[in-house]
């Protein structure tokens, strides 16, 4: 009877609970009794693993939805015994913040903090400091502030009902050098080229009509005179050292075929294309004169090549073509 009651007494010592940490170990004076074998308590019945001088206390279950994953996890320990371990938190991540990449740098341009300076003492009358931030500037760019930042300034300070005759004179005045000064650096332009009956100044002219035939010439006379009428735009005019204003151009004539082959051309005099004034031109004319040449009766390219070199360092060329048509003296009536 004693026998039956050890074996119940530690088989119920035995039983696994789902979620336990071990199996509980009670301690006893006594040693153990085990299917007829005396265990020695240096034998300790739980796979904890402590000294033996710790107090041994009976498991607790883990409580929650976590009892059953960590059941299923299966042991490293003895064979056959399933224990639970309670989770083990995870040590916090720490989140890597990287700064996002820096901004390109931006040059500090000590030009426009100038220009702003600059407009601000103008606005209040100090031209002098005004002059002096804009020196940090190279020289052409400082011609062209120096004529455009006072006429800002007296239009933010003063509505333009308001201005007097003497400072509208003086903003067409600024105007009007600033526009000199670009110029020379503007696109050469033939605005207007056209053959004429008569030229008798600046857009006052008798034009030919378009479909006009000039008369070849021949080896028993020349032929027809052709005028050709041309306006120019863009074009530069400088002072020189004896106060007068000089504008030098190079022009080329050029006739073409229809089949683009040249058969003809003449470059203009220099004194045709030189022009000295006694003041600044703004606006440019001229009439060239030829004898057409003895050419096949036909339609061509008439072709002119203007070049504005009155500043070497800003040398432009403009071209422009019209249809020149050519017929024998036999097509003329009365031209013998």
């Amino acid at each position: 009877m004693t026998r039956k009651v050890s074996i119940l007494l530690l088989l119920s010592h035995l039983t696994i609970f789902a979620g336990c940490r071990q199996i509980p170990y009670y301690e006893t004076d006594s040693d153990h009794v085990f299917d007829g074998r005396r265990v020695k308590r240096e034998q300790p019945l739980s796979t904890a693993a402590g000294r033996d001088d710790e107090p041994r206390t009976p498991a607790k279950l883990p409580s929650g939805p976590t009892i059953a994953a960590e059941a299923k996890k299966p042991s490293t320990g003895v064979p056959g015994v399933v224990t639970v371990e309670s989770p083990a938190q995870a040590p916090p991540q720490k989140i890597a913040f990287q700064d996002p990449p820096p901004l390109p740098l931006v040059e500090k341009r000590g030009n426009r903090e100038s220009v702003v300076e600059a407009l601000d003492y103008f606005m209040k009358g100090h031209h002098a400091e005004a002059i002096k931030a804009l020196s940090v500037y190279e020289e052409d760019k400082q011609q062209v502030l120096l004529r455009w930042l006072p006429i800002c300034a007296m239009l933010v300070n003063k509505r333009i009902g308001d201005l007097t005759t003497q400072e509208v004179g003086f903003l067409n005045k600024q105007l009007d050098g600033l526009r000199d000064s670009l110029l020379p650096r503007s696109e050469l332009i033939i605005t207007k080229m056209c053959f004429c009956k008569e030229v008798r100044g600046f857009a006052s002219f008798d034009a030919l009509p378009e479909n006009h035939q000039f008369l070849t010439g021949s080896q028993d006379r020349i032929g027809e005179l052709v005028q050709l009428y041309i306006e120019l735009k863009n074009f530069a005019s400088e002072p020189t050292k004896d106060g007068q204003f000089v504008t030098k151009l190079s022009c080329l004539l050029e006739l073409h075929d229809q089949a683009g082959k040249k058969v003809w051309s003449k470059p203009l005099e220099s004194n045709e294309t030189t022009l000295r004034r006694s003041a600044r031109l703004t606006d440019f004319y001229s009439r060239y004169g030829f004898y057409v040449p003895a050419l096949p009766a036909g339609t061509y390219r008439l072709t002119l090549h203007v070049a504005d070199e009155t500043n070497s360092q800003l040398r432009r060329v403009a071209e422009r073509s019209v249809a020149f048509q050519v017929t024998p003296v036999a097509n003329q009536p009365g031209l013998r």
